[in-house]
């Protein structure tokens, strides 16, 4: 849908939801709707930000709920500051239909799709947020102490090429994730994948934030197994089954081990888990009577 269509329409719903920071900037775009919903989708970032640079941050006053991917922002388990907002966690939802689980006996690999460095960073306390490239270095021998294969769909620039070369030298396989052009490219990978394997952001591990990706739930859609690095999502989602966590590099060994020992289970237990938790139906409905709306 263009752009301005959905302005239009936005202009004309009873409740609007964005994930948008610059939606605000739209003529009239808060006129009508009668609730104004925003989904912080960089929890940690926006939070530090609002704190350290609040007046770039007004736009956020629009809305009548923030709510935040980041299950942890708010609570003891978090240090991070919330900007002087309250924030209402959520989980991200999953339109179950078009991820249907589809065992593929043939798969071998434990993949994911991953980012390398990003654009923005922060210090909050003496302590920087780091790049993803910083966990994946913590991990990058971890394909010499295992048989399993290990594959990683990775967004490198030109000028980090001498890093793609590291991986390889240490028995990753790399693939090109421009390769992913369509939904059903996308679907395929993580379909005939034979579990995740992934670490997370350094500023989400280091600051406990509570993140799980779009990615990792789309795998547990599939009914495939998920392991990945901790950001502190054990006390919202239920792990060592279809998905497992890891913060060491014992323990990610441990979980291949695990997942491969009783793959069926862990497959059953990963949708199961999607159904119960990331389902598009429940996690929207939530959300609406929550405002009030449902």
């Amino acid at each position: 849908m263009p752009f301005a269509e959905a302005v239009n329409v936005a202009k004309r719903c009873d409740v609007l939801l964005t994930r948008s920071g610059e939606m605000h900037k739209a003529e009239g775009i808060f006129s009508n709707p009668r609730c104004r919903l925003y989904i912080d989708g960089n929890p940690g970032n926006t939070q530090v930000f609002l704190q350290q640079r609040g007046g770039e941050y007004e736009a956020l006053d629009h809305y009548d709920h923030l709510f935040t991917l980041g299950l942890n922002i708010g609570t003891d388990a978090c240090r991070l500051p919330t900007g002087n907002r309250h924030w209402h966690p959520i989980l991200r939802p999953v339109v179950l239909p078009l991820w249907p689980t589809c065992l593929d006996h043939e798969s071998t690999r434990f993949t994911t799709i991953s980012s390398w460095k990003g654009r923005t960073t922060f210090q909050w306390q003496g302590t920087d947020s780091g790049e993803k490239s910083d966990s994946w270095l913590k991990f990058i021998d971890l394909p010499k102490n295992t048989a399993q294969e290990l594959e990683i769909a990775l967004r490198i620039q030109p000028r980090d090429e001498v890093d793609g070369e590291m991986f390889r030298r240490n028995g990753w396989r790399l693939t090109d994730p421009r390769m992913f052009r369509t939904l059903a490219d996308y679907r395929k990978y993580i379909s005939h994948s034979r579990a995740e394997f992934s670490v997370a952001h350094h500023r989400v591990v280091e600051f406990s934030v509570g993140w799980f990706s779009d990615r990792s739930a789309l795998y547990l859609a599939s009914g495939r197994p998920v392991l990945v690095q901790s950001t502190g999502i054990e006390s919202h989602l239920p792990t060592g089954k279809g998905l497992l966590t890891f913060r060491t590099m014992d323990e990610a060994l441990a979980g291949i081990e695990d997942i491969n020992r009783d793959y069926l289970g862990h497959c059953r237990a990963a949708r199961d888990i999607a159904e119960t938790y990331f389902d598009a139906d429940r996690v929207l409905t939530n959300i609406l009577a929550f405002v009030g709306h449902g």
